[in-house]
């Protein structure tokens, strides 16, 4: 979802897997206006032929080809006049573009396959076709590196789009505005100024009010909402609510501050909406040690990546950017995620009542995060729905992940 580059100061203490700083920063600037080679690292590994695993998707490929054509369309507006080095070998460019045509033909003649064959025999021939044409890596860990030597030495968390329903006039239990981007620094107020004081009522900033303060600090921390907006007649209207911009004041978890004071035992959304639900009388104190705040506009977009191309419901993912700084490479994930069974209490705050299974699936990374840091560390984009909410709250598994470019 748009994302992270709001360069937070984040304490060790990571208060909860869904707490994974979204905001988007803007375009990269090695893109359109850069005609000078670039030359881009990755931190990690050749894989030999013999080890590659037999790769399969749980999802058979559903959605991928749309987060392949949009990526494509972001490549298509940039400067791929450079270089990016995977392990030890230097590829142009051109290479990641190349890449995902190619995996877009295999995904059509995996399509293709399934109409007269087995699915067995189809990811066979798909995992031949992968072998033959792309060369594949591995995060390149050493000692000192999180999760070095471990078999499963990935960490993966989970983020969403977050649901935010409101009003355009303040009305009954919709009392709380969310803002646009003033423009003017001078009007850039803490978020204690700007939730509690009303330093921007009044200044045609309001988008849309909703119902909960707590909402508004969730939609700052995935960067970007899908809002429904509740009109007079009861009717309703669907729009998205993008990153643009911040207060440019430092970024804090409030979860950090009520475990500090005892306010809760541990620092999962629903622990926290728990406690702020029972006592508002608290609410200035807590918010107010987030003095960050993130605007947002309205608009008919879905949510972008850090490199402006759009991310796409449960293909994108999101890396450190100071490590894997060029986007659009295919990525390969095998981990646990929640199971998906209808059944998504999200006042659950203990993560062991949460069933989990294996799955294995092909991302872009599209994104980053500002708590997503490390070679081996990925945030994935569930999407929009109540799954992707509740999977963005307790996911946080260890696992593998594999990089592909085309030979």
């Amino acid at each position: 979802m748009g994302r992270a580059a709001l360069i937070v100061s984040l304490v060790l203490f990571i208060t909860s897997c869904a707490e994974e700083s979204h905001q988007v920063p803007s375009a990269s600037p090695e893109g359109e206006n850069n005609p000078q080679k670039a030359t881009y690292t990755t931190p990690t590994r050749l894989l030999a032929a013999k080890d590659y695993p037999v790769f399969s998707d749980d999802k058979d490929f559903a959605g991928l080809k749309l987060a392949i054509t949009r990526q494509l369309i972001r490549l298509a507006q940039k400067n791929l006049n450079g270089t990016i080095k995977m392990g030890t070998k230097s590829y142009p460019l051109t290479k990641v573009k190349t890449s995902l045509e190619i995996l877009d033909r295999m995904i059509d003649g995996f399509n293709s396959c399934k109409t007269n064959s087995t699915v067995a025999r189809c990811y066979q021939d798909f995992n031949s076709a992968l072998k033959a044409r792309f060369d594949v890596y591995v995060p390149n860990l050493v000692k000192g590196d999180p999760r070095y030597g471990e078999e499963d030495s990935a960490l993966f968390t989970g983020y969403h789009t977050m649901p935010i329903e409101g009003t355009l006039q303040p009305s009954g239990d919709y009392k709380f505005p969310i803002y646009g981007n003033p423009g003017d620094p001078k009007l850039f107020f803490s978020r204690l100024e700007i939730d509690f004081l009303g330093k921007l009522v009044g200044k045609g900033l309001e988008l849309i009010y909703t119902k909960s303060l707590f909402d508004i600090y969730l939609l700052h921390v995935q960067g970007s909402g899908r809002a429904t907006l509740v009109n007079p007649d009861g009717s309703k209207t669907g729009f998205y609510l993008n990153y643009d911009g911040t207060n440019k004041q430092k970024w804090v978890w409030i979860s950090k501050h009520m475990m500090d004071k005892g306010y809760i035992n541990n620092p999962s959304i629903p622990a926290q909406r728990k406690f702020l639900r029972a006592r508002p009388d608290l609410h200035q104190e807590i918010f107010a040690t987030c003095p960050s705040y993130v605007f947002t506009k309205m608009t008919t977009d879905p949510p972008m990546g850090n490199d402006a191309a759009p991310v796409t419901d449960a293909r994108s993912i999101a890396q450190d950017s100071g490590l894997y700084s060029f986007k659009g490479l295919i990525a390969y994930v095998d981990t646990t995620k929640p199971v998906e069974n209808g059944h998504y209490d999200l006042e659950i705050e203990d993560p062991a009542q949460v069933p989990f299974a294996r799955f294995s699936r092909f991302f872009l990374d599209q994104d980053t995060g500002g708590a997503i840091k490390g070679k081996a560390r990925a945030d994935i984009y569930f999407g929009e729905d109540l799954y992707s909410q509740f999977s963005a709250q307790h996911m946080k598994q260890t696992g593998k992940i594999y990089y592909m470019i085309a030979k």
